[in-house]
């Protein structure tokens, strides 16, 4: 790897792993997190609510956001964010697996394309919300931007991948998928 690349990569995993550190300090981080990221997304795709089994029928209203399977979810979710931020670095192929598979999942519940660059300007505005500004510094924003990006891109292959093997009559994952990186 290009020398300027790996530093850069480098400046990328720190920058993420030092502010989601602080992000863990916070008390309930994960219900916390998750509850906040999902009010945002759900005011700016309201769509997206018809997802999860607890939005069908039911109101986008504050009740929801109290409700047991809902905040099972939230805690869920920044556990898988949680899983992912831990196995960024120099061996990126079991993140990629990981995210591949949450791909294909999303897309099976019925996740579009749209709703991914969504998720990741809510979670950029969660973190800085969360956070502040003397800690969300621009460098940690652009550094969450670059891997939301390369989060969003493995997981919309996996999403892809999977629809093309059903058209073409396979039911199995296997391999094939591009690969990316951060930068």
């Amino acid at each position: 790897m290009h020398h300027f690349i790996a530093e850069s990569y480098f400046d990328v995993v720190t920058n993420v792993n030092d502010t989601w550190a602080r992000v863990k300090a916070l008390p309930n981080y994960r219900e916390e997190f998750g509850v906040a990221l999902f009010r945002r997304m759900f005011e700016v795709a309201p769509d997206a609510w018809t997802v999860f089994p607890w939005g069908r029928g039911n109101k986008n209203d504050e009740d929801m956001f109290k409700n047991p399977e809902f905040l099972k979810f939230a805690r869920r979710f920044t556990e898988m964010l949680d899983m992912a931020i831990d196995m960024l670095g120099p061996d990126m192929e079991l993140v990629e697996e990981q995210l591949t598979d949450i791909g294909i999942m999303h897309s099976r519940v019925g996740v579009v394309p749209r709703h991914y660059p969504l998720m990741g300007a809510c979670l950029i505005d969660t973190l800085a919300d969360k956070l502040g500004p003397e800690t969300f510094t621009r460098r940690h924003r652009d550094a969450w931007g670059a891997t939301f990006q390369f989060m969003s891109t493995t997981m919309l292959q996996g999403a892809f991948d999977d629809m093309k093997r059903k058209l073409e009559g396979g039911g199995k994952k296997n391999g094939g998928s591009m690969r990316h990186s951060v930068l």
